[in-house]
């Protein structure tokens, strides 16, 4: 018989078990919660979701032996409470974030505790009314701060001015053609596309545009305008959060944690090996066994992604599980050559092969290593590496923690402590034209003197980085934004967002 249907007089005795420890757990995450966070209103109504949806994950695995995989609408929440989750069947961690609160608190299984901050590898809260984004592509980049301006290189029309005109200088995008009036939410410049989410629909431009972003036209036209993306398939109905430009290919995720990718250079991850020109559904049945995604990136030839605290990939090479074997559904980055079961909080995909990621704090890299742009300074550069390797943290990183980190084309970039690193191929920001394979210090002697670094984003021998709401770029090329085509050694102001 099944013991939750078998009835007695009163409770069962497993009933009244879960019914004493669910409400033990309730009365600990009450106490936590109220000795150690604070108690606005938005806070309270944040909190009480997260004890609520605790105490019923706790009572299916009292009942059932193991908590759910991934989590639904049965778990309830309040109007505006957004859950993330992530497990390892033996524990969970769940994260409650809303704008209303304006912060994120969760709960860790491990230690029964309800806390200010969100878990490992979640998002938490992001702030989506007074915000900079910003995207860097090989030889442009774009920011958004009400106004959404692109600069740079400009020939396959990604800048999204209507023209395929180089622009040295911060110019408004082309809003002409269906982005009047509407907000932005998310941003990414590819090599040499750009796209973002706009009231919920996501609008692309660049290189062979027409191909790849909509079927009822043909061709290889560049874009020079933003066009809309079919949502009329499989992005019907979704609330899209995130989206990600990479060299031939796209991919979106929703507020659910489901993937969507589209392009002309398969494996998409939906189990074939082709392309497509409308959203595909990225698989996620199998090693990633259905958990949310958290964040998404797409690079050369593959993809990937962060689910429950672990990275995975999926493409036509370079996905790090250690072979050289192209994927059509998402696997499992390798492990065993010292990422371990620690969290994986961030991930970053290059238009030149090398991946990586942000693991407990430390940086590991795979793929193609170009200049030591992998910042491991133990072995050879300038070749593909199948598993991840951990970059050097003994230098200007001893006793420091990454928080991001992106693989940028023949260099990369990371956040440590609020300050930025950067190794590979020169310029990289810390006043010398030199090369280095193990990370360097980015000049904070100027522009960048007592500000705390929030965000950061690498191209092709150039990289930019956001402190509050203001963004500076350094290296080399027509994506720094100040004018001309030149050099700058350290960081310098974009104009229009910063002073």
């Amino acid at each position: 018989m099944n013991r939750r249907t078998v009835r007695t007089k009163g409770f069962t005795i497993i009933e009244l078990l879960t019914v004493i420890v669910v409400v033990g757990i309730l009365a600990a995450i009450t106490i936590v919660a109220f000795n150690g966070v604070r108690q606005d209103a938005g806070g309270a109504v944040l909190q009480a979701d997260l004890r609520n949806a605790a105490t019923q994950l706790e009572a299916d695995w009292l009942t059932g032996g193991s908590y759910p995989a991934n989590i639904t609408d049965e778990v309830e929440r309040s109007e505006g409470t957004n859950f993330e989750y992530s497990t390892d069947t033996a524990n969970f961690c769940l994260t409650a974030s809303s704008q209303n609160a304006r912060t994120s608190y969760f709960y860790d299984s491990a230690t029964q505790l309800l806390e200010e901050g969100s878990c490992p590898g979640h998002e938490g809260f992001v702030d989506t009314g007074n915000q900079l984004l910003f995207s860097v592509g090989n030889y442009h980049a774009c920011a958004y701060n009400g106004t959404l301006y692109c600069w740079g290189s400009n020939y396959a029309g990604q800048i999204g001015d209507g023209t395929e005109n180089d622009r040295l200088a911060p110019v408004p995008v082309d809003t002409s053609t269906g982005l009047a009036g509407k907000t932005i939410t998310a941003l990414s410049a590819g090599e040499d596309s750009t796209c973002v989410i706009a009231d919920n629909t996501p609008y692309c431009w660049g290189e062979y545009g027409r191909l790849f972003y909509d079927p009822t036209t043909s061709g290889e036209d560049n874009v020079t305008s933003p066009l809309a993306i079919d949502t009329s398939g499989v992005l019907a109905g979704k609330e899209l959060v995130a989206i990600a430009a990479g060299n031939w290919n796209y991919c979106v995720l929703d507020s659910e944690g489901a993937a969507y990718c589209w392009g002309g250079y398969g494996p998409l991850g939906n189990g074939l090996s082709t392309g497509s020109e409308v959203p595909v559904t990225v698989d996620r049945s199998g090693e990633m066994n259905n958990a949310p995604i958290s964040k998404i990136d797409v690079g050369n030839g593959s993809i990937c992604a962060t689910a429950n605290a672990r990275a995975y990939c999926w493409g036509s090479n370079r996905t790090g599980d250690g072979t050289n074997t192209t994927r059509a559904t998402p696997v499992a980055v390798d492990t065993s050559t010292g990422m371990g079961s620690r969290a994986v909080t961030d991930i970053s995909a290059s238009s030149y092969g090398n991946n990586c990621a942000v693991v407990a704090g430390e940086v590991y890299c795979w793929g193609y290593d170009c200049c030591g742009n992998q910042g491991n300074t133990a072995g050879p550069i300038n070749q593909t590496f199948l598993s991840p390797r951990p970059m050097d943290m003994t230098g200007v990183l001893l006793e420091k923690t990454v928080a991001r980190v992106s693989a940028g084309y023949v260099h990369s970039c990371a956040i440590a402590d609020g300050e930025a690193f950067c190794f590979g191929a020169e310029p990289l920001g810390d006043g010398t034209a030199t090369d280095s394979t193990a990370p360097v210090a980015v000049s904070t002697s100027g522009v960048l003197s007592g500000l705390t670094l929030q965000d950061i984003d690498a191209g092709e021998g150039f990289a930019c980085a956001t402190a509050d709401l203001n963004l500076y770029c350094w290296g080399v090329g027509q994506g720094l934004g100040y004018g001309s085509y030149g050099t700058s050694l350290v960081p310098i102001a974009v104009p229009g967002f910063g002073g």
